[in-house]
């Protein structure tokens, strides 16, 4: 079975044009044209102010959640802050995996989809970061979570930005192959 790019999504979760974050996103786009790219600069999501709030009835949220509703995999290129994933990933989390009958939203964007992490940090040390979000997209939507994910780090980067990509292909490589194996699901 094939799978075309709009059943592969990949998440650019940076708002900051030159962070390393977006270095990773799009060189994982320009390397690996099966994956279609959501950059959420171009869709500026409110806060989650609670359930069945005014946030849910944003333009953005509606078209986020009918663009990604038909995927069967999920792929995150996410900073790391203060040993967590960014608050930006885990506010899209929130908008788009509630219901809000209101704008048709269904809340299941990420219900029974692979999940994969490629997190951004200033440190190795942040390795263990994702395992917060990654919980919850398991127990809270049943996602099928991609067990291999990559951290890449501030020394990873060479002065002319370059990094080395071995250990997000290896992610990515895991992440196609889970979609192709429980896309079906």
């Amino acid at each position: 079975m094939t799978f075309s790019m709009s059943d592969m999504f990949i998440i650019d979760c940076s708002l900051n044009p030159d962070s390393k974050g977006r270095r990773v996103f799009k060189k994982i786009i320009e390397e690996h044209k099966d994956l279609m790219p959501i950059d959420l600069v171009d869709y500026p999501l409110p806060h989650c102010n609670g359930w069945g709030q005014s946030a849910f009835a944003d333009h953005n949220v509606k078209t986020l959640h009918d663009k990604l509703l038909p995927a069967k995999g999920l792929l995150f290129v996410s900073p790391v802050y203060n040993w967590d994933m960014s608050s930006v990933t885990k506010n899209f989390m929130e908008m788009l995996g509630t219901p809000y009958e209101k704008n048709n939203i269904t809340g299941q964007v990420f219900h029974h989809k692979v999940i994969g992490i490629i997190a951004v940090s200033g440190s190795h040390n942040s390795f263990l970061a994702p395992l917060g979000l990654l919980n919850s997209f398991m127990v809270d939507f049943q996602s099928f979570i991609v067990p291999k994910h990559t951290l890449v780090a501030k020394d990873d980067f060479q002065k002319d930005g370059s990094f080395d990509m071995t250990h997000v292909n290896e992610t990515l490589m895991y992440f196609k192959k889970m979609v192709q194996k429980l896309g079906t699901w």
